[in-house]
């Protein structure tokens, strides 16, 4: 193994390293976010656990998502200046030592202050850090097929984290004792962080091309013409819609509980994990496959976000009852598996649009700051309302999401049509122009 004090690139590595550092990057990823996101596995748990309400633990989660938007964009010129050994032993072990904190179960208010320090060391030191490390580690002409491998053992991870080592501390304190679940749960993710913090100290290598020639000029005109570009105004829209619909599933864990279903704590809290992680096993793989089948990625968003309008709307419809949960979580599993594989192609419409390459960083920076904008509201709204139903004062609070979710549905399908057409005049533009040379 070369010395850490020497630089080194892909070619003086051997294989086997290269892809345990992407297992640990991609792996490392899952187990980080898994935390600040886990009400969308553990709601009630947490909910219990902090002795918060439902709005509460919405707050918390757009303290987190508030601060995320105000870093995604420094987080890409950080990995342009910082080195990715530095970036990931102190991203891993800064955001090991916040989850101890967070064992402790503070207050309310020393919790949103939590959240926003996570946020800095989860979007700011470690955001561009995994696909640049990808991106290092393999050939240019590698990446697309090792970015997907990135994404299976991040699946993977987050299957070990949530239906192994959660769901036997789960089992462990169960209901009555989420207090202890909890807090056992952030000590032992907390650990496996830090050890993941060691590991990249000690074997991520200095790279001798991670820095950009041009990473000391800072400059915003990218962004302006990025925001001027109508394709990356749709593309940014339709990223909204997308990732709005995905993540605003996670509210079927408490209706599969809560609702008429009456499904148990332990099959909602697996199907969660399942929904969140295991299904992307294979839904990113089959939307690629199929997207690369089908030549758009406008196409395939307009096609899937139809089906998931049709898979809404029995949610909506059909008379559910204790006697159907089985039925339910089979419904809810195949509905995270066309709502993961839009939101997985979703950044190709940059692409389809042929969105110039100076300005496409830029533009990627534009799709996080709008893609990811529905976690500093959404769970307010959706958790106020589920904090009516359990009242009683809403009865009809799921049915509400499930339609605000068809309509933000019907706006993607919108805006990809938006970046379908503006696809076809470049490409007529270009074939014109071939055909005058």
């Amino acid at each position: 193994m070369p010395s850490l004090q020497n630089e080194v690139n892909y070619r003086g590595m051997s294989t086997t390293r290269r892809w345990l550092l992407l297992a640990l990057v991609s792996a490392g990823s899952s187990i980080m976010y898994y935390i600040p996101y886990l009400r969308w596995v553990f709601p009630d748990q947490m909910v219990a656990a902090l002795d918060i309400s439902n709005q509460q633990l919405g707050q918390l989660m757009s303290a987190y998502a508030i601060t995320a938007l105000v870093c995604y964009l420094p987080a890409g010129i950080l990995a342009d200046k910082i080195r990715m050994r530095t970036l990931s032993w102190i991203g891993y072990l800064s955001t090991a030592a916040l989850l101890f904190v967070y064992a402790t179960l503070p207050s309310f208010g020393v919790m949103i202050l939590l959240m926003i320090a996570l946020g800095v060391t989860t979007i700011l030191i470690w955001w561009g850090t995994r696909f640049k490390l990808v991106r290092l580690l393999f050939a240019e002409d590698q990446y697309q097929s090792r970015i997907g491998w990135s994404y299976m053992f991040f699946a993977l991870a987050g299957l070990a984290i949530g239906n192994g080592i959660a769901q036997i501390i789960l089992r462990t304190y169960g209901e009555g004792y989420e207090a202890n679940f909890l807090r056992v749960l952030l000590i032992v993710v907390g650990s496996i962080i830090a050890v993941m913090g060691v590991l990249s100290l000690l074997f991520v290598p200095k790279f001798d091309n991670e820095f950009d020639p041009n990473a000391a000029r800072v400059s915003l005109s990218e962004f302006w013409q990025a925001l001027r570009n109508p394709a990356v105004i749709f593309a940014a829209v339709t990223m909204f819609s997308v990732y709005f619909v995905n993540t605003s599933m996670t509210y079927t864990t408490q209706w599969l509980t809560m609702g008429p279903v009456l499904a148990s704590t332990v099959i909602a809290t697996n199907i969660a994990n399942l929904r969140s992680y295991g299904v992307g096993v294979i839904s990113g793989p089959v939307g690629g496959t199929l997207t690369k089948i089908v030549g758009s990625t406008s196409k395939m968003i307009m096609g899937i976000s139809t089906i998931v309008i049709g898979i809404l709307l029995v949610f909506i419809f059909v008379p559910w009852g204790a006697g159907t949960a089985v039925l339910a979580a089979v419904i809810v599993l195949v509905m995270a598996f066309f709502t993961l594989a839009q939101f997985y192609i979703a950044s190709g419409q940059l692409t389809e649009a042929r969105v110039p390459t100076p300005i496409f960083g830029a533009a990627t920076g534009v799709l996080s700051l709008v893609g990811f904008l529905p976690d500093t509201f959404r769970d307010i709204i959706f958790g106020g309302w589920v904090d009516d139903f359990e009242a009683g004062t809403r009865d009809n609070a799921f049915q509400q999401i499930f339609w605000v979710v068809v309509s933000v549905a019907v706006v993607g399908i919108i805006a990809s049509y938006g970046v379908l057409r503006i696809s076809r005049k470049k490409a007529k533009a270009e074939e014109l122009a071939g055909a005058l040379v």
